[in-house]
Order: structure tokens, then C-alpha cells, then sequence
């Protein structure tokens, strides 16, 4: 997976992270959920993605 981040975000210490937080739904609605995303200094969070919601 690091590869293709480089390959097209840049070179950069890429880390794997998640967090549980509130999310707007596309209906308007708002739920509690687990997302996941990549992240590296200087280039910032990319490839964010609702893994489940907890409620």
C-alpha cells in the first residue's frame, strides 16, 4: 500500500490511522462512526473511509 500512496501523493513517513467520530451521511443524517485514513507530514490525510458505525 505505501507504494501507491508515494506514487501518487509524494514521498513521506505514510502511517495507517482511525478514530471514532460523528459523520454526515449523504441522507442528511448524523451517526457515530470508525473511520480510517492515511496520513504523512507535510502532505496531509488522504483515502479517509467509514469502516462501521457504532451506533
Amino acid at each position: 500500500m505505501a507504494r501507491g500512496l508515494v506514487k501518487r501523493y509524494g514521498k513521506g513517513n505514510w502511517r495507517r490511522l482511525k478514530a471514532a467520530t460523528l459523520v454526515r451521511l449523504a441522507d442528511g443524517g448524523i451517526r457515530r462512526a470508525e473511520v480510517h485514513w492515511y496520513e504523512a507530514h507535510g502532505i496531509g490525510r488522504v483515502r479517509w473511509k467509514i469502516k462501521r458505525f457504532l451506533d
